[in-house]
């Protein structure tokens, strides 16, 4: 599966959407991964990938925060994010891989 946006409205589709015939050639920018996408500074499309959610990155989360995220969205925060939050190096890892962004 590929995935792909425009330029113009930088909305990530994967490459079987509907959407994807109304974006012209030139406009279309294309992506192996989903995380690609997204670093590129797209969203998901709400009709494809509507199970997909995205939170953009926040220099200053606090402990709290990052706790808030994981346990009412379920939102993973990479491990790097949890270690700077105090958590152990065996925390920050089960933190980080409790949870899953793609369903």
């Amino acid at each position: 599966m590929r995935y792909v946006c425009s330029k113009n409205y930088k909305i990530l589709c994967k490459e079987d959407c509907y959407h994807v015939k109304n974006i012209k050639e030139e406009n279309k920018v294309w992506f192996d991964t989903i995380d690609e996408g997204i670093k590129y500074g797209c969203r998901p499309c709400k009709h494809c990938m509507k199970n997909i959610v995205t939170i953009p990155f926040v220099p200053t989360l606090t402990k709290e925060r990052a706790d808030a995220i994981y346990e009412f969205a379920k939102i993973p925060i990479p491990v790097e994010e949890w270690k700077k939050l105090g958590y152990t190096d065996e925390e920050a890892q089960k933190l980080s891989e409790a949870s899953v962004i793609y369903k």
